[in-house]
Order: structure tokens, then C-alpha cells, then sequence
């Protein structure tokens, strides 16, 4: 295991206001601060994003790959390797770092302590073990055993340092998922034919169905106390859904035309829908409005917070970042110039996206 300061990766590119880039309405006084990490193996849509840090993997110069941890506001960084072991999808969550970590046998799930910085070893041998996703005291990952078809998931909590099989979810192949909001972990898998969403309830620590479907349910994005999904008919359009603390589910939108899957953040829901050829951002907090003056070529939105972000076709043939607040402030433009930056994701102040760097990726931190 090896910590280093690495601060010449970190560049600020530019510094603007988007009153000065309006697109639609214009947002006021939200700085944009543009940075660039070079070097990351993995694209920006596998990078894990806490507050002002971002977690990658980097390669060693033994052709190994340890977790680099940059705060791309203080411009410092930290590594965490794991042996020779090609180490891949950080989970970040405050003090802990977890991710996969694959030195020629089962891929394993190790989990570091930043503060007494531990490095300790939390799958079971003999499971291959994937993609770890963390939030609060709870820690979830997809594993396989040799010779058997079918995938779980484990949930391992950091309060009693247990881990265990979230029932039902060994019986088939994960389809979507697991994701975590505050009231349980959720997956879809295939169900008798069909495909399933279950829930293993945080406060009851039993697994619960909560829906069938004959169509996939993919797309599963949750947070607060909110799961959303999307529902693909083998033979129609995609149908946006979620489903409520209560376990109420709720029909979003069953309009026929395509649709994004959805992004959740606390008890909002975003998602795009083509319209008249071009996309528009629709939002639910209880009921579904537009945002306004958004018309765009392409749009696949993401939420955290107050902040929505996507991808818009440019004028100049590529394709450029843009934002706005959801609660009305207006539209302001994240990125220019042109060249393929697409899929952008939020987290707080930090947004990143793919393309525009050729090893590694860029981004934004978004001030209010």
C-alpha cells in the first residue's frame, strides 16, 4: 500500500460566469471552474465522486492499477494500491475507500480505512466479486461462484462488520442494480419469465418484492427515500417509473416516445423524453413539470441537489455540457468549444463527464 501527493495531474482550465454563456434562460452568477485529470483508466462514468473528491484507478509502473483519490479544490492526492492487484470501480464515502481488486484469481472486494488506514479484505473467498456501491454505514456488491449461473449480492455493514446474501437476489442473473437510498438496497433480476424489483429494508432486515413485470426493469437510480426505474417493453417505448417511501409505485411517464433512464436526488426524480424530434428534461417532486426552455439534440440529465446537468448537440458538430437549477434559476452553459463531451454525472458542487481528454477525463466544480 502506497500514499503519495500527486499534484500535477490537477489543471484549471478556465474560471467563467454562465450569465456570460446564456443559453435559454440565464442562470445567475454560477462559476464554473474547469478541471482536467489525466492518467485515469477508467472513464468518468466509472469514477466515484464524495463532495470535492474523485476516486480512479491509475496504472503503477509495474503495470498493476492502485485508486487515486484527487480533492480537485485543494489540488492534492492520495493512492491506495493492493499489492501488485489490478484494483478498479472505487466506491468512495468519506474515511472509506472500497474497490475491486483482481490479481489473477477471484476478483475480491477490499475495503481501506483512510483514517487508521487499514486495508482489509470483506468478500468471501471462493466468490468473484464485483462493482462495490456505498453509502452510510452500508456497503453492497454483486458476486458469482464458480460453475453456478446465477449472481448475488452481499451487503456488508460497517456497524456490525458483517456481511450477508441479501435473499432471493443468488436465485437469478442481476439485471440493474444494487443501488442504496436511505430505506434498503435495490436490484432487479429476472423473475419467473419475467423481471422483478426487490428491496432488503434497512429497518426490518428482511427482502421484499415489489413489483413484476414482463418488460426489463433496468435503469435503477435511488436516493433519499426514492427509487425511479425504467421499464422496456420488448415492442414499445421505455416507461419511467418510481417508487415512493411507502412503496407506493408511481407512473411517471408512459408517453410513446424514448426516453433516458432516470437520475434521482433526494425526492427528485430527472429524466429526458423526445418531443417534436428533440429532447426535453422532465422533473417529478410529486408531480412531473418540465424544465423550462430546455430543447435539446441529445439530453441524458443527471440530478444531485439543486443542479441538473446533460449533454446538448453544439452548433459547431460536436457536443457541449450544460446546466440549470431546478428550482427556476435558469439555464447556464458548462463547457464550450465543441469536441464529444457526453454523459456527464453530479455530485454535489463536482460534475464529470466523458471525452474531451484522451487518457483519463474532465470536469467542473459548479458554484452557486
Amino acid at each position: 500500500m502506497r500514499k503519495e501527493k500527486a499534484c500535477g495531474l490537477f489543471l484549471v482550465l478556465s474560471v467563467f460566469s454562465a450569465c456570460c454563456c446564456p443559453v435559454g434562460n440565464s442562470a445567475g452568477a454560477v462559476g464554473i471552474s474547469l478541471f482536467s485529470i489525466k492518467g485515469a483508466l477508467s472513464s468518468a462514468n466509472s469514477a466515484s465522486i464524495c463532495s470535492f473528491e474523485v476516486a480512479y484507478p491509475v496504472r503503477t509502473a509495474t503495470n498493476a492499477s492502485e485508486i487515486e483519490i484527487r480533492n480537485v479544490l485543494e489540488n492534492k492526492a492520495e493512492r491506495i494500491g493492493f499489492g501488485e492487484s489490478f484494483c478498479s470501480n472505487p466506491a468512495l464515502s468519506g474515511s472509506r475507500l472500497a474497490f475491486q481488486a483482481n490479481s489473477g484469481g477471484s476478483p475480491k472486494i477490499v475495503l481501506f480505512d483512510r483514517t487508521t488506514t487499514s486495508l482489509l479484505v470483506i468478500s468471501e473467498a471462493g466468490e468473484s466479486s464485483y462493482a462495490p456501491v456505498m453509502k452510510g454505514n452500508y456497503l453492497c456488491w454483486t458476486f458469482a461462484k464458480k460453475g453456478e449461473g446465477g449472481q448475488g449480492i452481499r451487503l456488508f455493514g460497517f456497524l456490525d462488520g458483517r456481511s450477508v446474501v441479501l435473499k432471493n437476489s443468488d436465485q437469478s442473473r442481476i439485471v440493474s442494480g444494487p443501488v442504496i437510498n436511505d430505506l434498503g438496497v435495490f436490484w432487479s433480476q429476472f423473475l419467473e419469465s419475467g423481471f422483478a424489483i426487490f428491496k432488503y429494508d434497512f429497518l426490518t432486515s428482511a427482502t421484499q418484492l415489489l413489483c413484476k413485470s414482463s418488460s426489463v426493469i433496468s435503469g435503477l437510480s435511488a436516493d433519499g427515500n426514492i427509487l425511479a426505474y425504467s421499464k422496456r417493453p420488448q415492442n414499445g417505448f421505455p416507461v419511467t417509473g418510481c417508487i415512493d417511501g411507502t412503496g407506493k409505485v408511481v407512473v411517471l411517464d408512459d408517453a410513446w416516445n424514448e426516453k433516458s433512464d432516470p437520475s434521482v436526488s433526494g425526492t427528485c426524480v430527472v429524466w429526458s423524453a423526445k418531443k417534436d424530434g428533440v429532447s426535453e428534461i422532465k422533473i417529478w417532486n410529486g408531480s412531473t413539470s418540465v424544465l423550462a426552455n430546455v430543447k435539446s439534440a441529445q439530453c441524458i440529465p443527471c440530478v444531485s441537489g439543486e443542479n441538473v446537468v446533460w449533454h446538448d448537440q453544439s452548433g459547431d458538430g460536436g457536443s457541449d455540457i450544460f446546466g440549470a437549477e431546478i428550482s427556476g434559476g435558469g439555464v447556464f452553459r458548462v463547457t464550450s468549444g465543441g469536441g464529444n463531451k457526453v454523459l456527464p454525472r453530479i455530485s454535489g458542487q463536482v460534475c464529470i463527464w466523458l471525452g474531451g481528454t484522451d487518457e483519463g477525463f474532465d470536469g467542473a466544480i459548479i458554484t452557486p
